[in-house]
């Protein structure tokens, strides 16, 4: 070391003006101390800190993760020439990446040590190109468009990555041994030189062209072109896509944008967060909002917020994952306006299941149900007429019996027994025609439904006489019952089902038959 100084102290002014003007890092270093002897001022400019901090201790300046390697191979440099890339720490913190060349100088001395001068160059703006160069490389060689490089004098194909070789069937060292013209012969000569020409002048071309794949056969593609120069050499960049089944593809996608718009029913997808994602004409006309209104916005907020307990559950499920489901329930308008609807809730599932989301599918039957409603009134008022007759020979039958009873009674009073027996069965027959006539306008108006444990035997033998008279002459009833038959129900309701299953057996045999109801206990697993 004590020679190498000399050296340095001999050069003078000359070797100091070379070390300080120098772009590099110049250091010598001392193998057996492990200590920098000199340090040229450049390393303020890497390092950020003066040759005096670099003496006192340089190991914090170097990346923890890189100091093994570097110390690693400084024995090496007591023999040969070393070059290693690794990081240091600026004063401000930061990092930089370096390149150190390292070389011995002078005689080795005993145990073989020897000094070592070195020189660092700051590469950080290299690496961080040379990173980017590789993300790049890394994109472009698995990118789904196929892509060509090509020589722009030779036509020869310099680069084709992974989607150019699964296009044509060649593997990317094959392709890159070939000529655009082994792919598509017309362009070769002539047609190769009038396409870089038309590239000298426009940023870049777009071909609609054939080529020829492996196995012989042709392939319709679209091709866009662009010429570049690098390095001074001439290239043609090709980003080749295959448009076969583009036109049944793009027709597809028409028709079914048109089935969608076109629909009477509401059309929606929502993301997994119930975000509207695509709103259509039939939407906008059933809710009342413009798709540049809603979309983005909750599709809750087509539903009131307060849903039966039953349908949250359901849209719930859906929203996991589970299967389609079909539901009526009330609707919001944008205007406040409460309306009734048919809703179908399916999930939107990618290909490994994970879920993109939910399509509401929504048709608007507020004037559907007010039509049923007015239809089982109507039911319900033909039903009345129907029974109006049988009520009417029931009362007339009724009233004959008080009568008669009151006229013996008052034209023969006989014994005391003999007129309380005439009045309780006067009492009797008036009972019988309260309940008749109680029984009619429970069924003829509508009530609060109030369910309540019911035995259905008891329910059918009592509205039989009203079943027979509402089907008819024609029609024999026949009732087969096997008690018990406990059920909860609403009376009223339980009746209405009645005289509906007789009308509608009655209309289904228009020339007379028989029709039977029957009870029985069932067990239901689950």
């Amino acid at each position: 070391m004590a020679d190498v100084l000399e050296q340095l102290v001999e050069t003078g002014d000359l070797f100091r003006c070379f070390t300080e003007h120098l772009q590099l890092c110049f250091y010598v270093f001392d193998l057996d101390e492990h200590k920098v002897r000199y340090v040229s001022p450049a390393c303020a400019k890497i390092w950020g800190v003066t040759p005096e901090e670099v003496y006192n201790d340089w190991i914090p300046l170097i990346h923890p993760d890189d100091l093994t390697g570097l110390l690693a191979i400084l024995p090496r440099t007591a023999r040969e020439r070393v070059e290693h890339e690794y990081r240091v720490r600026r004063a401000d913190g930061s990092w930089r990446w370096v390149r150190g060349r390292s070389f011995p100088v002078g005689p080795p001395r005993q145990g073989g040590s020897r000094d070592i001068v070195g020189i660092v160059e700051d590469i950080t703006e290299q690496q961080t190109t040379l990173d980017r160069l590789r993300l790049t490389q890394f994109a472009v060689d698995r990118a789904s468009c196929a892509t060509f490089w090509a020589d722009g004098k030779t036509a020869r194909i310099v680069y084709a990555n992974q989607a150019a070789a699964a296009l044509t069937g060649y593997s990317a060292a094959e392709l890159e041994q070939m000529s655009v013209s082994d792919l598509d012969p017309p362009y070769v000569g002539k047609r190769w030189e009038e396409l870089r020409e038309v590239l000298a002048t426009v940023p870049h071309q777009r071909i609609s062209t054939e080529i020829r794949r492996r196995d012989r056969s042709v392939l319709r593609v679209e091709i866009t072109v662009h010429r570049v120069q690098i390095g001074g050499l001439d290239y043609i960049c090709a980003f080749v896509e295959d448009i076969a089944a583009r036109p049944l593809s793009e027709s597809i996608s028409q028709r079914y944008t048109c089935l969608v718009e076109n629909t009477g029913d509401a059309v929606m997808a929502c993301d997994p967060a119930g975000a509207i994602l695509t709103w259509n004409r039939a939407a906008e006309e059933i809710f009342g909002y413009s798709a540049q209104e809603i979309i983005g916005r909750s599709v809750r907020q087509l539903l009131p917020p307060d849903l039966p307990p039953e349908h949250e559950e359901i849209l719930a499920q859906v929203a996991a994952g589970s299967c389609s489901r079909n539901l009526d329930t009330p609707g919001l308008t944008r205007q406040g306006k409460t309306i009734r609807l048919s809703l179908t809730v399916s999930p939107l599932l990618d290909q490994t299941g994970a879920s993109l989301g939910c399509s509401w599918i929504a048709r608007d039957i507020t004037r559907q149900k007010m039509l049923e409603e007015l239809y089982h009134g109507a039911r319900k008022l033909e039903a009345v007429g129907r029974l109006a007759a049988g009520v009417a020979h029931d009362f007339n039958n009724l009233m004959t019996v008080v009568t008669g009873y009151a006229d013996c009674s008052l034209w023969d009073p006989g014994s005391e027994e003999d007129v309380r027996m005439a009045m309780h069965e006067i009492r009797s027959a008036g009972e019988r025609a309260a309940a008749l006539t109680q029984r009619l306008l429970a069924f003829a108006r509508r009530q609060a439904t109030e369910p309540r444990v019911l035995d259905l035997n008891h329910v059918l033998e009592d509205s039989k006489k009203m079943l027979s008279r509402l089907l008819g002459a024609d029609v024999a009833l026949h009732l087969e019952l096997e008690p018990p038959a406990w059920v909860t129900a609403d009376l009223g309701q339980l009746e209405q089902i009645l005289v509906n299953l007789a009308t509608n057996a009655r209309d289904a045999m228009p020339s007379g038959g028989s029709l039977t109801l029957r009870t029985q206990m069932c067990r239901r697993n689950g």
